[in-house]
């Protein structure tokens, strides 16, 4: 009798589950995360970027993982509004050391500047760690910062 590759008989079942269940195991196991979601110790970050007190009209902040500090992974980058930003839910970042880097505008847009005029002769670079019960980040750019104060004044 010849058999067709979805015909097995008893023996070879049972041999097939008896040697399969282990590598099955293995595969259900890691196509499920052990059990917890894919997010389950990633977050976003959010805060403030205020420019010597006051907020930073428009700009970016770059969250970096510092490698030196053995985190790795992607890093993010959020657009800053009216001195708030917060990353994208779909760009969620793990817990450890991160070097952020911020450019600050004054938001007055051309078309050769979308996000305004710089506001600081460099960007504002510092470290932080992250937690998800530390993924709410508040930065204060230091006057000496300013390439033009924030009013224009």
């Amino acid at each position: 009798m010849a058999r067709g590759l979805l015909t097995l008989s008893r023996s070879d079942f049972g041999f097939l589950m008896r040697n399969s269940f282990g590598a099955v195991f293995v595969v259900v196991m890691f196509v499920s995360g052990c059990g917890g979601s894919a997010n389950s110790h990633q977050f976003t970050v959010s805060g403030t970027v205020l420019l010597d007190g006051k907020p930073v009209p428009a700009g970016r902040i770059y969250i970096e993982p510092d490698s030196t500090q053995k985190t790795f992974g992607p890093g993010v980058t959020a657009k800053i509004v009216n001195g708030k930003f917060r990353t994208p839910e779909e760009k969620r970042v793990a817990g450890g050391q991160y070097r952020v880097r911020i450019v600050a505008f004054d938001g007055v847009t051309t078309i050769e500047a979308t996000e305004g005029s710089a506001l600081m002769s460099s960007a504002f670079e510092t470290e932080i760690s992250l937690s998800e019960s530390s993924s709410i980040q508040n930065f204060n750019i230091p006057a000496s910062y300013f390439l033009q104060p924030p009013d224009g004044k």
